[in-house]
């Protein structure tokens, strides 16, 4: 199963600048993971000290607001947003 990655413009720096990265799996834990295996440099901007998804990273699978544990289907884009504060 096949499914792509959008990478936020602020992260393409880590991805070799890549905006699209495709991986196979069937749920946004072990996406996420393969996504993090193929660019380590990912893991802080990601993830809290836990290991979880951090506070401030949203996922969307085909633009609807989804859950890490969310199963995927092939084709399936899941995009990663950033929550942004300003003052």
């Amino acid at each position: 199963m096949s499914v792509s990655i959008k990478i936020p413009h602020m992260l393409l720096k880590y991805t070799d600048q890549k905006q699209w990265v495709k991986v196979t799996t069937d749920n946004i834990a072990n996406c996420i993971d393969e996504l993090i295996t193929r660019f380590p440099e990912l893991k802080p901007k990601l993830l809290n000290e836990r290991g979880e998804i951090a506070h401030w990273v949203h996922l969307s699978i085909n633009q609807e607001p989804v859950s890490p544990d969310e199963t995927l289907k092939d084709g399936d884009e899941l995009t990663i947003l950033f929550a942004v504060a300003g003052g």
